[in-house]
């Protein structure tokens, strides 16, 4: 069978102008959820506040990160549950059994993403806020004091060379 080697439709773009397309879609996509779908504002609300808090909190880089990551993964799967409802929904209107299975699983990958955030942002914060309920000196302090050096970092004892010939 011949290769079609017709020049592309004048919908579809490439290079530079592909990516100003396809950027303007996802503007649009945010714009219409957040005016129609009640269940994306309040995951917009949530990560919004989440994002904020958790650039404030006295925890390290990669601790926030851990913080972030999580709250963007339960927008990402949101918009997703929606895009799956949306399409249910084109397809019939009237009730079937697959479209609520369809329905349920992306309920349900909802369910586990925001299970995944609440767990990361337990497992960072929970030692931040137990210090603070015990009065202690914070996470960071907590973690300099709980390690020791590793053996490489010491400094040799006065009158020992480290060489075994104490």
């Amino acid at each position: 069978m011949p290769v079609d080697r017709s020049p592309s439709p004048s919908w579809k773009h490439r290079g530079f102008r592909r990516l100003l397309r396809a950027g303007q879609h996802q503007l649009q996509g945010i714009r219409h959820g957040l005016a129609h779908d009640s269940a994306i504002r309040q995951v917009s609300v949530a990560v919004f506040i989440g994002c904020g808090l958790a650039l404030v909190m006295p925890v390290s880089t990669v601790e926030k990160l851990l913080l972030i990551l999580p709250l963007l993964l339960v927008a990402l799967v949101e918009y997703l549950n929606s895009a799956i409802e949306a399409v249910v929904d084109r397809v019939s209107m009237e009730s079937h059994p697959l479209s609520k299975v369809a329905k349920d699983y992306a309920s349900v990958a909802v369910a586990i993403a925001v299970l995944m955030s609440l767990l990361s942002w337990s497992l960072v914060l929970g030692p931040v806020f137990l210090m603070a309920w015990r009065g202690g000196a914070g996470h960071r302090a907590h973690c300099r004091q709980s390690r020791p050096a590793p053996y490489f970092m010491e400094r040799p004892r006065p009158g020992h060379t480290g060489r075994g010939d104490a």
